[in-house]
């Protein structure tokens, strides 16, 4: 019985380890399911980490080419200016060879009263007689006779159309617009225009030459006025300017 007992017991025994053996193949199919999807994970996980850095790469050279191309076109404009000032410094200077300079003395042969007045009041405080251009808001028109010489009887070489207005609260400062209008031979139909704030009260007086036409065109300049002769009785003034200009 005993020997039976013993028998009994390593086959049970046997039995036991054949069952073992047989589910071993299962427990390491289970962790090697297992050691797969960490592995799988870390792949996943290191291929997301490597798109994101080619990602972010991409951008920065991206970005790096955005400013070199950046600063390729600041260069170029730069250079394009460059070209284009050089150009048109060129151009001024091949200009300024061409203009011509020119200087004249011109009398004005101004009339305020009388029957032949050349300056008429058009507005303003008229009640102050030969004072009214030192008012405030005065406005005149002229149409002076321009001469050759400093005598009334001289060549009549132009004429001074326009207007002038006492535009300072003081009646220091008269505004003038002018126009020069050539009449004689040499220059007749030709202009010169005259703007610009005219100090009255002093001996001489500077204003701009802005523009011209004909023989005195794109003229550009300054006229200066000096009152050289004044006859209160006749209300006549003579005005001397002298004019100096560039032009083509």
């Amino acid at each position: 019985m005993a020997e039976i007992d013993i028998t009994r017991r390593v086959t049970r025994g046997i039995r036991l380890f054949d069952k073992l053996l047989d589910e071993l193949p299962s427990f390491d199919l289970c962790i090697t399911q297992q050691e797969v999807k960490i592995s799988g994970s870390i792949v996943a996980m290191e291929n997301e980490r490597r798109t994101k850095k080619q990602d972010w790469e991409r951008e920065e050279r991206g970005e790096r080419d955005w400013k070199r191309e950046e600063r390729g076109k600041r260069d170029w404009e730069r250079e394009e200016r460059g070209e284009q000032e050089r150009a048109e410094s060129g151009r001024e200077a091949i200009l300024h060879d061409q203009l011509k300079e020119t200087n004249m003395t011109l009398y004005f042969q101004d009339w305020s009263g009388g029957p032949n007045a050349t300056v008429l009041q058009i507005t303003g405080h008229q009640d102050h007689g030969l004072l009214s251009f030192a008012k405030f808001g005065s406005v005149f028109v002229t149409d002076d006779p321009i001469t050759q010489a400093f005598n009334k009887n001289s060549v009549e070489i132009a004429r001074a159309q326009g207007i002038y207005v006492t535009s300072a609260l003081d009646g220091k400062i008269s505004h003038v617009l002018i126009s020069i209008i050539f009449t004689n031979n040499e220059y007749k139909g030709s202009t010169l225009e005259i703007q610009g704030a005219s100090p009255q009260f002093e001996r001489v007086r500077e204003v701009a030459i802005v523009g011209g036409t004909g023989k005195f065109r794109l003229a550009r300049g300054y006229a200066t006025f000096e009152t050289i002769h004044f006859d209160l009785a006749i209300h006549y003034v003579v005005i001397q300017c002298n004019v100096t200009i560039l032009h083509y």
